[in-house]
């Protein structure tokens, strides 16, 4: 009887329920390998993003690893919530454009749509923290070093460094970048649409509430210097969505009509 469900609620959904539960499958994979402590120092080195790594590749990994049970389960929450209504627009944007060759099934569109924006959070977060955290964090170790020689004082920087842990570099790994990008995106295309809150519990509110809301947050958690959550990955998950929305599906579509030409010359189909 469970598998009958299951498998009904598969095939009941729409395609981008059905990609929400691979996704969510990768997810819930990496996160029992997060539980085995032989493997710990192979996730950290490979399903984690540090900007001074050296490593392009983790970019994408990171955006299906999860340590916390709490963060996996939310962002798997929100994902297969609005999986359905980011195909939904992505198959009625694509009949915006003539002469367009239409999707027999926009699921990879989907796929592609949700990896391009978990890697664009994760190029967000890296580009922040490269050109502007980095800096600022050897700028006041050179600082206090300075100062430190200047007045005679004896020691090492240990002490410095703690100060400034503020500024400490921290890797990144989640899917949030990608999340928020799907929930700006169902904000823009469907601004009607009613949302509410599990914790706290709350009555129904405009989804667009929440987009402001939440971009609020995570503007001032850059301003203030908070470190619980990487909100300049969010900021650029939801700046993806946002681009998405508006020009996404014209370069979706000229990228796909190149295929098709390609296609068709290696077939010598004219």
């Amino acid at each position: 009887m469970a598998y009958a469900k299951a498998a009904n609620f598969l095939l009941a959904g729409n395609d981008g329920r059905r990609m929400a539960m691979w996704i969510i499958a990768a997810n819930v994979a990496v996160y029992i390998l997060w539980k085995v402590p032989r493997f710990i120092p192979m996730m950290n080195a490979n399903f984690t993003h540090h900007p001074l790594s050296g490593k392009a590749y983790t970019m994408l990994t990171c955006m299906f690893s999860h340590q916390s049970l709490i963060h996996l389960g939310f962002n798997c929450m929100v994902l297969a919530s609005f999986a359905p209504a980011v195909v939904h627009h992505l198959t009625l944007a694509q009949t915006t454009y003539p002469n367009a060759e239409l999707e027999a099934t926009p699921q990879w569109h989907f796929v592609a749509f949700y990896v391009a924006a978990g890697l664009f959070a994760s190029l967000a977060s890296h580009v922040f923290t490269t050109r502007i955290t980095y800096p600022r964090l050897i700028s006041k170790l050179t600082a206090a070093a300075t100062s430190r020689l200047k007045s005679g004082a004896k020691g090492n920087l240990l002490a410095t460094a703690n100060k400034s842990s503020s500024s400490t570099i921290l890797p990144s790994l989640g899917a949030s970048g990608a999340i928020y990008a799907m929930f700006t995106l169902t904000a823009l295309s469907q601004p009607d649409v009613q949302i509410r809150l599990i914790i706290p519990p709350t009555p129904d509110f405009p989804i667009s509430w929440g987009l402001y809301g939440m971009l609020i947050f995570d503007t001032l958690g850059i301003l203030r210097g908070w470190r619980m959550m990487d909100h300049v990955a969010h900021l650029g998950g939801a700046a993806f969505g946002a681009w998405y929305y508006y020009y996404g599906q014209r370069v979706w579509a000229a990228f796909r009509h190149k295929i098709v030409r390609i296609e068709f010359k290696l077939r010598g189909i004219s």
